[in-house]
């Protein structure tokens, strides 16, 4: 069993090698997703990749698929890529251009920034506005180096709503 104390896993690199487990061990790979992909700084994509409105580009953070969008305001924006209703994916493809982002499942669509816009036959009660997409907390960073680094995301265990 694998409890991930330092020791453990200082045992996993030493100069020259690293220990296959670090590869193929399921109890070191959560450890990465709760320690690295959970709390840290992750880099989701550049912002060349959606220059303009409507453009989006698909990537996952650990386990967790995410949409990065440009919306109608210019501001880019990080979604967990699940619509809110069955929790399929929203978008299937590594990127493109929306005005809306719809789920091909039950055809549930969202605005560019990650609120609900149109459910097909909607039942009498539902709030639209209660549900959407949920926004990963995140920020900018721009490098001062002739090619910059723009987009990095912050997934934090329990992927609070912004």
């Amino acid at each position: 069993m694998f409890d991930g104390t330092p020791d453990e896993i200082s045992g996993l690199v030493r100069p020259g090698q690293v220990h296959r487990r670090v590869y193929t061990d399921s109890e070191v790979f959560e450890l990465e997703l709760a320690r690295l992909f959970g709390r840290a700084w992750v880099y989701v994509g550049h912002e060349s990749q959606t220059p303009k409105p409507g453009d989006f580009i698909t990537t996952e953070i650990g386990r967790q698929p995410v949409i990065v969008v440009r919306g109608a305001d210019g501001a880019i924006r990080v979604l967990l890529n699940r619509c809110s209703h069955r929790g399929a994916k929203v978008a299937n493809e590594p990127c493109g251009h929306a005005e809306r982002l719809t789920c091909l499942y039950h055809g549930w669509s969202y605005d560019l920034d990650g609120a609900l816009a149109a459910v097909p036959d909607c039942l009498a009660g539902f709030a639209p506005e209660q549900t959407g997409p949920q926004r990963l907390q995140f920020r900018y960073h721009v490098s001062e180096s002739p090619v910059p680094q723009i987009l990095d995301a912050v997934c934090r265990a329990g992927l609070s709503v912004v």
